[in-house]
């Protein structure tokens, strides 16, 4: 298109712009519903029942998270951020990951205000696991 052929929004009469937004309003409806629906026929795949080479039976969605959980043990930083991610149990914005050593992984939480521990014993003691019984 040319630029001299283009007529500015401020300049259509009120019934174009009433058209104009009309137009917008209903492909924006119909985008929404295509992704509405993309999402119900996700959520039924990942809801699916699957057979696994050794003949375990698990949903698609626990398969690939198994599947994102191999990857994070060896050492697949990507994998670990979503595996943290789908957990939801940090934000976006709080989650660190560093890669340490061959496969060793550091997860750091960036603003959260919570510090990683600095031992084992340490987990079990925030846990409120071990100790005197």
């Amino acid at each position: 298109m040319n630029d001299k052929n283009l007529i500015p929004f401020n300049e259509r009469t009120e019934s174009e712009r009433r058209e104009i937004a009309k137009k917008g309003g209903e492909a924006s409806g119909e985008a929404r519903r295509a992704k509405a629906d993309a999402s119900v026929i996700a959520r039924a795949i990942l809801d699916e029942i699957t057979r696994s080479k050794e003949g375990v039976e698990a949903t698609v969605r626990y398969a690939a998270l198994k599947q994102q959980a191999a990857k994070a043990l060896k050492g697949d930083i990507k994998a670990v951020e979503f595996l943290i991610k789908v957990a939801d149990e940090m934000p976006k914005q709080q989650a660190e990951v560093r890669h340490h050593g061959d496969v060793g992984l550091t997860i750091k939480h960036v603003t959260s205000g919570i510090t990683p521990a600095s031992s084992e014993e340490e987990v079990l003691k925030r846990e409120g696991i071990g100790g005197p019984v």
